[in-house]
């Protein structure tokens, strides 16, 4: 059974933005515009002959609006903060902090392995990373995912505040047991933009988690195992940890535009 075609006129009334056309009547016309290519048709012919004045009821009833609507209001500085950071970190920097604390305490009960917090520092970064820029930990990432400077902007933002909280806590930590910083600021950076660089491609939780993993088994667990510095966390191998940051930087950097699909 064909459905019968609404009468022309509403149609025509419908185009030029009748406001006396009641609800039910505009809701089923536009039900059948769907699937009517006839009706769909006859309407654009309406539109030909009427669009210029439509237009500039339109133009006109914009212009009113702006004249008459508030002015430009200033961005809220919590707002501004939320590009940042959001109190949903707290729960990954209190876990980081408290692996670091633990590290403190492993290393002055076992002196004759490598330090704890030589073998974790390059990673630790990571946990706050990781919950720094997710829909599952930030309550209002509906709002930021759509604002126009998301994506990688917003995660690097994010990431560098991680940063800035948790390198002092390390650079404090590694004073305590004695170690140079040089030996794991470097493969700290590596890390992180490897984890950015990944991100894309897994999301930020799936890549932090990833890269941890992977350090524990190469690094972490061999270190505790055979209880000798890994060659990885020798100055030997800054060159290598050079090159690994100037390759994520620049994968980074190439796939920019996936970051605002995170």
């Amino acid at each position: 059974m064909n459905t019968p075609h609404p009468d022309a006129t509403l149609i025509d009334r419908y185009t030029t933005g009748d406001p006396t056309l009641d609800d039910v009547s505009v809701w089923s016309l536009e039900a059948h515009l769907e699937s009517c290519e006839q009706c769909r048709a006859q309407q654009v012919s309406v539109f030909r002959t009427t669009g210029d004045d439509i237009l500039q009821r339109v133009a006109a009833a914009l212009d009113e609006g702006i004249a008459t609507g508030p002015g430009p209001q200033p961005v809220p500085r919590l707002a501004a903060r939320r590009r940042w950071a959001v109190w949903s970190l707290m729960p990954w920097l209190a876990m980081t902090f408290g692996i670091l604390a633990a590290a403190l305490g492993l290393g002055a009960f076992a002196p004759e392995h490598p330090s704890p917090v030589l073998l974790l520092a390059p990673v630790l970064p990571l946990l706050p990373v990781a919950g720094s820029w997710t829909r599952y930990s930030d309550p209002a990432w509906e709002l930021l995912g759509t604002s126009p400077r998301t994506g990688l902007w917003m995660l690097l933002r994010r990431s560098v505040a991680a940063l800035l909280l948790v390198i002092p806590v390390l650079l404090a930590a590694s004073w305590i047991v004695g170690l140079a910083p040089a030996l794991w600021l470097l493969p700290c950076l590596a890390l992180t933009l490897t984890t950015l660089a990944l991100s894309d491609r897994f999301g930020v939780v799936r890549s932090a988690l990833s890269v941890w993993a992977l350090w524990t088994a190469g690094v972490l667990v061999p270190g505790v195992v055979t209880a000798e510095v890994p060659t990885v966390l020798t100055a030997s191998a800054t060159p290598v940890w050079a090159a690994a940051t100037v390759i994520a930087a620049a994968t980074v950097a190439v796939r920019a535009r996936g970051f605002a699909r995170l």
